[in-house]
């Protein structure tokens, strides 16, 4: 027979002890094993990644692409037919830095190769608003005209490249696409803020949709549009001209002081085109006393949402400089702002507070000989 003997107290709790330990060890050595074996299989995925993805962007793999420095190209305009310097609005400078974009000037009168070596480095181009000639012999028209040519063989090429068109800008546009330098018309619209009206599906805009409602709302109630423009495109014009129709969707439109119908925002059908007829750089950052620019945080914010958007679109390109000397000397940084807002010796308001100023190339260190051409009459619309 079994004799069953009490074991004392003290035996378990040292047994105990030493059993925690063994396990203990155990687990440590097998975790160990563990450990080793899964960082020579990682080892083993990180040189078979590497060799398949040598100089590819993870992020681009993933879908994801962003660019964290994105620069934006603003052309200048010329400054007048007596002057040979052009200018750039320091509102559209602070309303796309306002993005966490950067700004690049594409002095509209440099040599082609200097042009397109910026082109090559930034991630967007902007058509500002102005007056200046968009005649067929103008050198303004004929750089706008390449600019938007290299854009659009950058996208039918896959690569990712948006263009953002102001009042003039729109209208350049609209003259390129159609190839018809006589569909821009007559319209009543000089300090004109007003509200927009749709035109399509909020859900079949990227634009709109990215406004979000309460923007989208917000605009249609309210004049918070600023329009400064005599000449426009009527919607009757953009409807009977089949380019225009395949290249960009109607969004909005707006009605002049002559009751007129003009197209005051569209977008590209199968590129990152936006194109405006007012001006949401001016609402926070223009102040002409005589000018009636909409200054309420609801214009503010409208303003800063579509300047959002455009940086947005930036950012999803993947155009870079080629090195950190070219970055800097193509932003804008290294140029002075002039003031520009009064005049003491007449009296009078300008209609931008400051503005970059451009001199001849001869003029700059860092440029190459100008090729500025004949500049004829400016329309007023800026």
């Amino acid at each position: 027979p079994v004799v069953h003997r009490r074991v004392p107290g003290k035996f378990w709790a040292r047994a105990t002890r030493h059993l925690r330990r063994c396990a203990t060890s155990f687990d440590r050595n097998a975790m160990q094993t563990k450990a080793r074996s899964n960082l020579g299989l990682c080892t083993c995925l990180l040189v078979l990644w590497n060799a398949q993805t040598e100089g590819v962007d993870v992020a681009e793999l993933r879908g994801t692409y962003e660019n964290p420095r994105p620069i934006v190209g603003i052309v200048s305009q010329p400054l007048g037919e007596e002057s040979n310097q052009s200018y750039i609005a320091a509102s559209y400078v602070k309303w796309i830095e306002s993005s966490g974009a950067r700004v690049a000037p594409l002095i509209f009168d440099r040599p082609v190769q200097e042009l397109r070596a910026t082109f090559e480095a930034i991630n967007a181009i902007v058509f500002p608003g102005g007056d200046a000639s968009l005649s067929v012999d103008s050198a303004y028209f004929q750089t706008l005209k390449l600019l938007f040519e290299w854009t659009k063989e950058a996208n039918s090429m896959g690569d990712y490249f948006p263009l953002y068109g102001a009042c003039l800008g729109l209208e350049a546009l609209a003259i390129l696409v159609s190839g018809n330098h006589s569909i821009l018309s007559n319209t009543n619209a000089q300090d004109d803020p007003v509200p927009l009206h749709l035109a399509t599906r909020t859900a079949d805009s990227p634009f709109l949709e990215y406004l979000g409602p309460e923007q989208v709302e917000q605009v249609l109630q309210k004049p918070i549009a600023y329009e400064n423009h005599v000449k426009g495109l009527l919607v009757d014009s953009y409807d009977a001209d089949q380019r225009l129709r395949n290249t960009f969707r109607l969004l909005t439109v707006s009605y002049d002081r002559n009751g007129q119908a003009y197209v005051s925002s569209m977008e590209g059908k199968d590129a990152p085109i936006l194109a405006l007829q007012f001006h949401p750089e001016k609402n926070a950052y223009e102040w002409n006393t005589e000018e009636h620019i909409p200054h309420s945080l609801n214009a503010v914010e409208f303003s800063q949402r579509i300047g959002d958007y455009v940086g947005k679109l930036a950012r999803n390109s993947k155009h870079r400089p080629t090195s950190s000397s070219q970055e800097r000397r193509m932003l804008i940084y290294r140029y002075p702002v002039t003031y520009t807002g009064y005049s003491r010796q007449t009296g009078v308001e300008s209609t931008f507070e400051q503005e970059y100023r451009f001199g001849p190339a001869s003029q700059d260190e860092h440029a190459t000989p100008s090729n500025r051409a004949n500049q004829t009459e400016a329309r007023h619309s800026v």
